[in-house]
């Protein structure tokens, strides 16, 4: 299967909730959007969920089941239309920087250590030499 980005996606799941209430009359399930689009039930809850927060889709769920009502399409545009896998080489590339800094960190802060035990033995041999002349 072919990834396609969040934008796409978007514009994909409203036409579907579109064809469907048109088709039955009533507003259509988040199941019936998965069957239609052939989505997995957890893609379609987590595409639903991100929609339901961009201010796409509004999700109702009532004694017959849940309902998927398209509360703002012009939000669609708010998307972004870079691919997913972009997103993840981009996300996997700020964990490599991120990482680098860390260990960065923590050499200087090895160093620093190692200085100041340096420093402390210093402070300790001059005040032995000291206290061996009086």
């Amino acid at each position: 299967m072919t990834q396609i980005d969040p934008y796409t996606e978007a514009h994909l799941v409203v036409a579907a909730i579109r064809v469907l209430a048109h088709r039955t009359g009533v507003q259509p399930s988040l199941e019936a959007v998965c069957d239609k689009l052939s989505f997995a039930s957890e893609r379609g809850r987590l595409l639903a969920k991100k929609l339901s927060v961009a201010g796409v889709l509004e999700i109702t769920e009532g004694a017959y089941g849940n309902r998927v009502f398209i509360k703002d399409h012009l939000a669609i545009e708010e998307i972004p239309r870079q691919q997913q896998g972009e997103t993840l080489e981009s996300e996997i590339e700020k964990f490599r920087r991120e990482r680098q800094g860390f260990a960065r960190k923590i050499e200087t802060l090895a160093s620093q250590k190692e200085q100041r035990k340096k420093d402390l033995f210093a402070e300790i041999e001059k005040g032995l030499k000291k206290g061996g002349k009086k």
